[in-house]
């Protein structure tokens, strides 16, 4: 009975310790402060180039929130059981947290690795911040709730798959790299991650700007044309009838598209296309956006350290909840309104 209490006061501290967190980085504490980084940068130059500083800017926009992330990461990592860093670390990075899993049994790799697929890592936040907060201008309770949520469904899609809770998220003996990290002092640790992470994503994001940019506006004849006739939405469209039940246009699906490359080319994807007309498309791609498989590097390090059929699995799990989760809110929302 005391162990029991002993893991819902755990929970209850980490949740409350987590919304804390979220309204520091997302609230209007970390929004002013990442106004004021970009504030002497705010202006932009025209076409390709435009492009490529605009998403310069949503990047050094992110720095604030991220210090402030990787430090409540930190104590995390450093006072917790290990089956709280994982999450934490999944938050972070989802290939990193999938590496952990070496040192668990073998059904207890699987059953992790279905839990962690549906954890939003760090490469989604820019997304998040985009559209929650700077479309749809929700507060940081609001952004904490969808984090809370995939989680959650990652919970429940485990338990549907596997039947229990029971040792869910079981400890192994290895200490990763990201681990042994928390051995530093806190200056340490937190400076180290906020590089890594400006390291792993800033090419990537440019990348894909400066590919999406020649692919949204030029046909197959390498002619230049308006984004709705590009060659992006020419192939999307041939795929669009299973997403029209979701409401999905063209635009969206190629969002999708990329974050399956990468998270953080959707950010690049919909600062270019401008995919979104209604409210209800932005929530609905939303929910499915983190519900819906994680990246191609994340589904390897699954498959490295479980097997293709428990990568199989987290990625079919992902696809089946994201557009059920998905089709629900858009069937409500037409519905009621």
């Amino acid at each position: 009975m005391q162990i029991g209490f002993a893991r819902v006061r755990s929970f209850v501290l980490f949740m409350l310790a987590s919304l804390g967190t979220f309204w520091l980085a997302f609230g209007t504490v970390g929004r002013f402060i990442s106004d004021l980084v970009i504030s002497p940068f705010a202006w932009s130059p025209p076409g390709l180039l435009g492009a490529l500083w605009t998403m310069f800017l949503m990047l050094l926009s992110l720095l604030p929130q991220l210090v402030i992330l990787f430090s409540f990461f930190y104590f995390v990592e450093k006072n917790s059981p290990q089956s709280w860093s994982r999450i934490v670390m999944g938050l972070g990075c989802g290939t990193v947290a999938a590496g952990t899993l070496t040192g668990l049994r073998r059904s207890e790799r699987a059953r992790t690795a279905v839990l962690l697929s549906f954890v939003p890592c760090s490469a989604q936040m820019p997304v998040v911040l985009m559209l929650l907060g700077g479309v749809l201008k929700l507060n940081f309770a609001v952004i904490f709730l969808f984090y809370a949520g995939a989680i959650g469904f990652g919970f429940l899609v485990q338990r549907f798959l596997y039947g229990s809770f029971k040792n869910r998220m079981a400890c192994g003996e290895d200490l990763t790299d990201k681990q042994a990290d928390a051995r530093k002092s806190f200056f340490v640790s937190v400076a180290g991650d906020t590089l890594r992470f400006f390291e792993r994503i800033s090419g990537t994001v440019l990348l894909a700007a400066a590919i999406l940019y020649l692919v949204s506006n030029y046909n197959f004849s390498l002619a230049q044309v308006p984004t709705r006739d590009s060659m992006l939405i020419q192939i999307c469209n041939l795929v669009q009838v299973v997403f029209v039940p979701l409401g999905f246009n063209g635009a969206i699906i190629a969002v999708l598209v990329f974050g399956i490359l990468g998270k953080e080319m959707s950010a690049a994807a919909i600062l270019l296309l401008s995919p979104f007309d209604t409210v209800a498309s932005v929530v609905t791609f939303l929910i499915f956006f983190m519900l819906y498989p994680p990246c191609i590097a994340n589904v390897k390090a699954i498959a490295s350290v479980t097997d293709r059929r428990t990568a199989s699995v987290v990625v079919l799990s992902n696809l089946a909840a994201a557009y059920l989760a998905a089709f629900a809110f858009y069937t409500l929302y037409l519905i009621v309104i």
